[in-house]
């Protein structure tokens, strides 16, 4: 019994400690979790007469979306990725700018006129900098380390509390219910646990999905010890002649849709220079991820002959497993039903932050109060 209460209390200041060090990165990865489900809509919100149509109906065709986009950069520059619109009211998103340029400017074309509605650096806004401060910390290259060991950090927590949580002598429900009318200590308390144990097993998937996509080079050779992953393909040369014009985008994108038929086109890659392909990317029914392609056809830019495809079919064990990272990690995956409760699971950090504050707050006053005590006695 001794033995067992010491291994409790050693449990019970690993999880205190972590709650404490750690609590507040915890919370704003959460936070910053639960607001890009939706970044995609909630930037049309913020920025309404850019990232919004006024019609209902797509009837432009990519390459004319890619000449307007064009026509709003800078001389000399060129659209170097084209995003399609993923709903009846969404837009056309065109990056563009020079080579060295990570983001260049994202230029708004509306798909039923051609109108450009809009233009920015491509990592300017409020949703861009959500997105690095969940990634990143804010703190660079460096900072996505950061996150992926408190993602360590996180699973630990949450293991320490399952253990803590688990009942003694089969009292079930006492750790899965708020004891009505208790006081504060014992609400807060109650709050702790049943916030917890509810969101345990969703907050294990999003934090195990979040050290997956934060740490690929600790990951990724752990998961090809089970099974290989298709190594990402670079450039490809064009086989047709250097002085020979390209085939339109319209062209690619036909020849892509062909190759992969009921997919669904999400976005084209615009070869550079040194490069000669265009990449279609496209969503595979199969595939558990809907607003970006993971599959796609790469298209000599010369000859129009497809030079190289992923399909979900084509994809190992491995491949499948890391494709399904983000999905899960934003719910994205299931549908608006799975983007909710990922939504609601961000929010707990936060919960389990303050009720955890309250219950060391609680410990504290407790222990100040039968320390006066002692001092107060006659000797």
């Amino acid at each position: 019994m001794a033995q067992r209460n010491r291994a409790r209390a050693w449990w019970v200041r690993l999880h205190l400690w972590l709650g404490l060090s750690a609590g507040a990165v915890f919370a704003l990865l959460g936070l910053t979790g639960s607001v890009l489900v939706f970044d995609h809509e909630l930037d049309a919100v913020l920025h309404p007469s850019m990232l919004a149509s006024g019609a209902e109906s797509s009837v432009l065709g990519p390459g004319t979306a890619i000449a307007a986009a064009e026509e709003a950069l800078p001389a000399g520059q060129q659209v170097a990725w084209l995003s399609w619109p993923s709903d009846a009211r969404d837009v056309f998103r065109a990056y563009g700018g020079p080579p060295d340029d990570r983001f260049g400017r994202l230029v708004a074309v509306d798909p039923a006129t051609g109108e450009i509605l809009g233009s920015r650096a491509g990592d300017a806004g409020l949703l861009r900098f959500i997105y690095d401060l969940h990634f990143q910390l804010q703190l660079g290259a460096g900072g996505q380390t950061v996150v992926g060991i408190g993602g360590v950090l996180m699973l630990l927590s949450l293991g320490s509390g399952l253990y803590l949580w688990w009942p003694r002598k089969r009292h079930w429900r006492t750790g899965l219910t708020v004891r009505r009318g208790a006081r504060p200590e014992r609400r807060d308390f109650d709050l702790h646990r049943v916030s917890g144990i509810y969101g345990v097993a969703l907050l294990l998937v999003i934090s195990a999905t979040g050290i997956f996509m934060a740490l690929p080079d600790y990951t990724e050779p752990a998961v090809e010890l089970v099974s290989p992953i298709t190594p990402r393909i670079g450039t490809i040369a064009s086989n047709g002649a250097s002085d020979s014009g390209d085939i339109d985008v319209d062209t690619a994108v036909g020849i892509a849709r062909n190759r992969l038929p009921g997919a669904t086109v999400t976005g084209i890659g615009l070869p550079r220079p040194e490069a000669g392909t265009y990449r279609v990317a496209l969503s595979e029914p199969a595939h558990p991820r809907d607003s970006a392609g993971r599959s796609y056809v790469r298209v000599d830019r010369h000859t129009g002959e497809v030079r190289a495809t992923r399909t979900w079919a084509g994809m190992t064990a491995a491949d499948r497993f890391l494709d399904w990272q983000l999905p899960l990690h934003n719910g994205e995956a299931f549908g608006l039903i799975g983007r909710l409760v990922v939504f609601v699971t961000g929010l707990l950090p936060l919960a389990l932050l303050v009720t955890g504050f309250l219950i060391w707050r609680h410990k504290r006053d407790a222990a100040n109060r039968r320390r006066a005590k002692r001092l107060d006695r006659p000797s």
